[in-house]
């Protein structure tokens, strides 16, 4: 490509600004083409022919914030507050296999890691990711894992170490049920001896379910050093039933 009056470095970066247009206006065009051929509903708001309308997008710009759980003595990243189009799309894609909505949440949990990462150790030692896994009740129901459908999405290194059997459904738990029952249904698999994690998961309620995981990896001999989510519910507003389910 020439481009006169501009230095090889000019002349590159503008090459990008024209090749990342373009590829938007071919995206757009693909998408309105399969809404013809095949109608969807935007998950946050179900105007129809998108998947995630532009407006429900932008809805989702990350913001991470550190948050507080109680009980839980790590550090929790999450990319929003749990309500609003990032309730409607996590629920879409749990309940109603919106695998399409799911994936366009990963600049949020992008971000979210970031700022983790960013904030966490030091020391220049190697930090992985983990992640929450459904249980296979919910595999099976499903089809696929939410929390790792999204991780995929983002493009990001991953290690599975844990296994769950069955945490099933706590949407109508309250809070002493939910700890409870979080005990004894996820475990460590692999050698994790001196390998440091951050912890992921899509939203994070009481904290039971991210409290499990991280006793699972420590009893295997790793180590937790921070935990990232989707969103967090105001557990102040806490009654059992947010429309989240922990998997």
């Amino acid at each position: 490509m020439v481009c006169p009056g501009l230095s090889p470095r000019s002349c590159l970066s503008h090459a990008r600004q024209m090749s990342r247009a373009l590829w938007s206006g071919v995206r757009h065009a693909v998408l309105d083409a399969w809404a013809v051929l095949q109608p969807v509903e935007c998950a946050g708001c179900s105007a129809p022919d998108r998947a995630l309308c532009d407006e429900c997008r932008s809805a989702l710009t990350p913001a991470p914030r550190l948050r507080s759980i109680e009980g839980l003595n790590l550090p929790v990243w999450a990319a929003a507050t749990y309500g609003g189009v990032l309730r409607r799309v996590v629920l879409a894609g749990k309940d109603h296999g919106r695998v399409d909505a799911l994936r366009a949440l990963a600049p949020l949990l992008i971000r979210a890691i970031a700022e983790a990462t960013a904030h966490g150790p030091r020391d220049g030692a190697a930090v992985e990711l983990a992640w929450v896994p459904s249980t296979n009740a919910a595999l099976r129901r499903r089809g696929f894992d939410p929390v790792l459908t999204v991780i995929r999405a983002a493009r990001l290194p991953h290690s599975r170490v844990l296994v769950a059997s069955g945490l099933g459904q706590q949407k109508a738990l309250d809070r002493a049920s939910r700890h409870q029952r979080a005990g004894r249904q996820l475990r460590a698999v692999g050698r994790l001896e001196g390998r440091r994690f951050v912890l992921v998961d899509d939203v994070v309620t009481t904290g039971a379910t991210t409290r499990a995981a991280g006793a699972a990896i420590h009893l295997g001999g790793g180590d937790v050093v921070a935990v990232c989510c989707l969103g967090t519910v105001d557990l102040r507003n806490f009654q059992g039933d947010t429309g989240a389910r922990d998997h």
